[in-house]
């Protein structure tokens, strides 16, 4: 029998020690794709088999706070219980807002937040009933019907108000979308110092684009900036629409609007709402509805997640992620939803997605790169996909180790600068001064 020598040993536990972290990766399942870390952080949903009180939140909408402290969820209940407080770090109600007398939203209706922190909810009309929007100066604060019109030409058929957006400035000027059920039709009602310029919205037709018609129902909206705004049913796949005004200000007059479709793809429903457009880096990524309770893919529903180009519709490269990658569960959903909301920090965004009946999820995205620690100093690395492999951007001497998901040793060297690395298809393990990270090449 050959003799174990101490080097044996070492080099046993060592192999033990990179198998320990390659299944602790696989378990995290933090990815790195083009120059983004993507990591899950919460999850509660059907498909998880852990979803418990939250079914009653997960039916309409979500929006999240300006400074990425809250989830809001807007239930079907009445009075105290019409918005879910939840905390975004953790996933768990906290409470509700304080409710407004005879404000429901029975048949579904949609939350939004504006860039002071006051919230917004509204209920959907199946006839000639008043539309209603709730607000809330602030989680605490008292509620206050900040609209309420039988101007919106609803109907049972055409409903309005199952998705809704706002847009308002430090001033309080701005505006708020709804849309209007199996039309091209939108509302928009004007914001001045917090007040409604008119209860009654304007109602305009959105032009058509070549082949294509705004047939949407159910539909989700997610506004941009000033002058655009994604919408999302259970028809078409994503649209983004541009607002024409009649000046330059945020709550200027919109006298048109025109619109462009993502275009047909095979891993995406149509049959499913919701998309929301971020920033990260000066880039744009869009993250979208990709199918709802097992219509058209085996995993119900999720929605992806895409590098957009730097203007209009068309996706960059490949899909950078599912969420979640198994779905949140098949549990039917009369309205077709999978909606997204997104809080931006820096090099960071937040992503929510929440499921209609299904659940909610929280995923961190970071650029560009991984942050490590050893032995008190900061060492920041940077991992970056290359044509051949991988390039690894150091601020000082360190070892870097690359593992294949079987432990095999791919590279070890102590090194600094930018280094480089030549790597076939697949997935590894990359550590730097003890710190590790999964890539994907």
């Amino acid at each position: 029998m050959p003799e174990v020598t101490s080097v044996h040993l070492k080099k046993y536990t060592d192999m033990r020690k990179i198998t320990a972290i390659i299944v602790s990766f696989l378990m995290s399942l933090a990815v790195i794709a083009e120059d983004l870390v993507i990591t899950p952080l919460w999850e509660f949903s059907v498909q998880s088999a852990n979803l418990g009180t939250a079914v009653d939140d997960v039916k309409n909408g979500i929006a999240v706070s300006p400074d990425g402290a809250n989830l809001y969820l807007s239930t079907r209940t009445a009075d105290a219980s019409q918005v879910a407080i939840y905390n975004a770090s953790t996933g768990i109600r906290s409470g509700y807002l304080p409710g407004l007398a005879g404000f429901a939203s029975n048949y579904g209706g949609d939350v939004a937040v504006d860039g002071n922190g006051a919230i917004y909810a509204s209920n959907v009309i199946i006839s000639a009933s008043a539309l209603k929007v709730a607000r809330w100066a602030s989680p605490a604060a008292t509620p206050e019907l900040f609209i309420s019109t039988t101007a919106h030409t609803g109907s049972g058929t055409n409903r309005v108000g199952y998705g809704m957006d706002v847009r308002v400035d430090q001033a309080g000027d701005g505006f708020l979308i709804m849309h209007k059920n199996g039309t091209a039709d939108f509302l928009i009602w004007l914001i001045d110092n917090n007040v409604p310029v008119s209860q009654d919205p304007t109602i305009l037709t959105a032009s058509l684009e070549s082949g294509i018609a705004i047939t949407d129902s159910y539909a989700r909206i997610s506004i941009i900036d000033d002058n655009s705004f994604w919408f999302d049913g259970n028809v078409t796949r994503p649209q983004l629409v541009t607002i024409t005004k009649n000046g330059t200000a945020i709550n200027s007059a919109p006298t048109a609007l025109s619109y462009t479709t993502l275009a047909f793809r095979s891993d995406v429903n149509a049959g499913v709402g919701g998309a929301a457009e971020f920033m990260l880096e000066e880039n744009r990524y869009l993250v979208f509805a990709a199918n709802n309770h097992g219509t058209t893919f085996t995993e119900g529903h999720m929605a992806r997640f895409q590098k957009l180009l730097a203007t209009g519709v068309t996706v960059d490269g490949e899909v950078l992620a599912t969420f979640p990658a198994a779905g949140l569960g098949k549990t039917t959903d009369a309205s077709h939803f999978v909606e997204p909301a997104v809080y931006v920090n820096g090099t960071d965004a937040y992503i929510y997605v929440l499921g209609g009946f299904n659940g909610i999820a929280a995923y961190k995205v970071s650029a560009p790169g991984i942050s490590t620690s050893t032995s008190g100093t900061s060492v920041s690395s940077m991992l970056r996909r290359t044509a051949s492999g991988i390039a690894i951007e150091l601020n000082k001497e360190s070892l870097v180790e690359i593992f294949s998901v079987t432990g095999a040793t791919v590279v070890s060297t102590r090194t600094s600068g930018i280094f480089t690395h030549d790597l076939n298809t697949g997935m590894y393990i990359v550590r730097v001064n003890g710190k590790a990270a999964k890539f994907i090449k």
